[in-house]
C-alpha cells in the first residue's frame, strides 16, 4: 500500500518503510528508525520557565553541546539533535549541558532526550519544515 501525506506523525505510525520527497525528488527512504538515526543518534527537547531566557539559553546549549540549536515557535522551547561520540557520549553531553544552564540560573521548565521525529528529520534533510507556508515537500 502507499500512503502519502503531509502528517509525519501518521506516516511514522503506519509505515514500514517512509520515501521523503522535497520539491517532487526523493531526497531519502528507509525505515522510520533509520531516517531517524540518519540525522543524529537523539533530539533534546528543553522548555525555559521563563520566554526570556531563549536567546540566552540558546547560546549556552549551542556552545556546551556544539551544535545548532533551534527556539520551536511560539513557545519558550528548544530543541538540538545530539550526536554521542566515544569520548563524551550523548546522555553524559547532554547532562553537562544542563548542568551549564543551571550553573547560568536559566531555570528548566521540562527536558526530554529521544529519538527525532519526522518532523526533524525532514528539516534536517532538506532546511525547511515539511508543511512551509503551502510550499512543503512531501512523506510517503
Amino acid at each position: 500500500m502507499l500512503l502519502t501525506t503531509q502528517y509525519l506523525d501518521e506516516a511514522d505510525q503506519l509505515s514500514d518503510r517512509i520515501a521523503v520527497m522535497d520539491h517532487g525528488q526523493i531526497i531519502a527512504d528507509g525505515t522510520p528508525s533509520q531516517l531517524k538515526a540518519s540525522v543524529g543518534s537523539g533530539t533534546l527537547r528543553v522548555g525555559l520557565a521563563a520566554a526570556t531566557e531563549m536567546n540566552r539559553a540558546r547560546q549556552i546549549l549551542a556552545q556546551a553541546l556544539g551544535v545548532t540549536v533551534r527556539a520551536a515557535p511560539g513557545s519558550a522551547a528548544l530543541t538540538a539533535q545530539i550526536e554521542g561520540d566515544a569520548d563524551r557520549g550523548t546522555s553524559e553531553a547532554v547532562a553537562w549541558a544542563m548542568n551549564q544552564l543551571a550553573r547560568s540560573g536559566i531555570k528548566v521548565a521540562s527536558f526530554a532526550l529521544g529519538q527525532p521525529s519526522l518532523d526533524e528529520v525532514f528539516l534536517a534533510l532538506t532546511g525547511h519544515a515539511a508543511q512551509d507556508n503551502g510550499k512543503a515537500g512531501e512523506a510517503a
